[in-house]
């Protein structure tokens, strides 16, 4: 292989690399907000941690009612993304709001992998408690 070859295919990489980098950043740093019928803030505590959401973070201080640093192997370095969790009632609804409230990011973007992970339990908070709702609001 060519020298040249390599550094054009490594320019390209670091290139996209960046470039996906900024759009999940820019994805993980919005607030997301859903209102659930028909069920408890408790409910809906029990029905993400039943589904997994709290498992390989570890509970820190932070704005939200539930406050989780990414843990994994070395339980939860200080660079690593807060993923929080506001449950409450409002007009008989129960909102979930989840955000990214702290975060470290290098050049105006986080690392890929954790984004990555953010979005991922943050998807499937909102599967678990939309799963609770159509349980408990429907009847067969």
């Amino acid at each position: 292989m060519n020298p040249m070859e390599f550094v054009w295919g490594f320019l390209i990489f670091a290139i996209a690399y960046f470039i996906s980098a900024w759009i999940l950043t820019g994805i993980s740093r919005r607030q997301i907000r859903s209102s659930f019928r028909g069920v408890t803030p408790r409910d809906i505590e029990q029905a993400l941690a039943e589904a997994g959401v709290f498992k390989g973070w570890v509970r820190v201080d932070g704005e939200g009612h539930i406050n989780q640093r990414l843990g994994m192997l070395r339980g939860g370095r200080k660079g690593r993304p807060v993923m929080s969790f506001a449950i409450e009632e409002e007009n008989g609804e129960v909102v979930l709001q989840i955000w990214l409230s702290q975060w470290v990011a290098t050049l105006g973007a986080i690392e890929v992998v954790h984004t990555a992970q953010f979005l991922l339990k943050r998807r499937k908070a909102f599967d678990a408690a939309a799963a609770l709702e159509v349980a408990r609001t429907t009847t067969v």
